[in-house]
C-alpha cells in the first residue's frame, strides 16, 4: 500500500513504500509535527513577550501623556506667579508649543502602539488555533499508528 506524500509546512515526510515502513513512517511524521509544535511554541511565547513589553510601553506613553496633559493644562492657566511673569512672552509660546507637540506625538505613539498589540493578539489567537489542530492531528496520527500496529499483529498472526 503507497500512502500519499504529506508536507507540514517546511519539511517533507517521505513516502511509504511497504508495510513494514509503517511504523517508521508514522514515527517521522510524529517526530516532524513535534518539531513543527515545538517552533509554533517558541513563536506564541515570543509573541506573548512581544505583547507583554507593548502593554509596557503602553502604560509609560500613557503615564507620560497624563503628565504632558497635566503640565499642558498648568500652561493654559493663567499667569499668577511672579516668576513666570519675568519669562518673555514668546518663551513662554514656545514651551507651550512644545509641550502640545510632545502630547500629540506622545497620543498618536500610543495609538499606535495599540493597534499593534490588536494585530498582535490576532495573531496570538491564530497561533493557538494552529497549535489546537497541530495537537489534533498528532493525536489521529498516534491512533492511526495503534491501528496500523494492531493490523500489523493481525497479519503476523494469519500468516504463522
Amino acid at each position: 500500500a503507497v500512502v500519499s506524500t504529506q508536507s507540514t509546512g517546511t519539511e517533507h515526510v517521505p513516502e511509504k513504500q511497504d508495510k513494514k515502513d509503517g511504523a517508521e513512517y508514522m514515527t517521522k511524521v510524529i517526530e516532524q509535527q513535534a518539531a513543527e509544535l515545538r517552533k509554533y511554541r517558541d513563536a506564541v511565547q515570543n509573541m506573548g513577550k512581544d505583547i507583554i513589553a507593548c502593554r509596557d510601553y503602553i502604560l509609560a506613553l500613557k503615564q507620560d501623556n497624563t503628565r504632558l496633559k497635566n503640565n499642558l493644562e498648568k500652561l493654559q492657566e493663567p499667569i499668577h506667579d511672579v516668576s513666570l511673569m519675568n519669562i518673555p512672552r514668546d518663551n513662554l509660546i514656545k514651551e507651550v508649543l512644545r509641550a502640545r507637540r510632545l502630547l500629540r506625538e506622545q497620543t498618536e505613539e500610543n495609538k499606535e502602539l495599540n493597534e499593534k498589540l490588536s494585530s498582535m493578539k490576532l495573531n496570538f489567537a491564530s497561533f493557538e488555533t494552529e497549535r489546537r489542530e497541530i495537537n489534533e492531528l498528532r493525536n489521529a496520527h498516534t491512533s492511526q499508528n495503534q491501528l496500523l500496529q494492531k493490523l500489523q499483529d493481525k497479519v503476523k498472526v494469519t500468516r504463522v
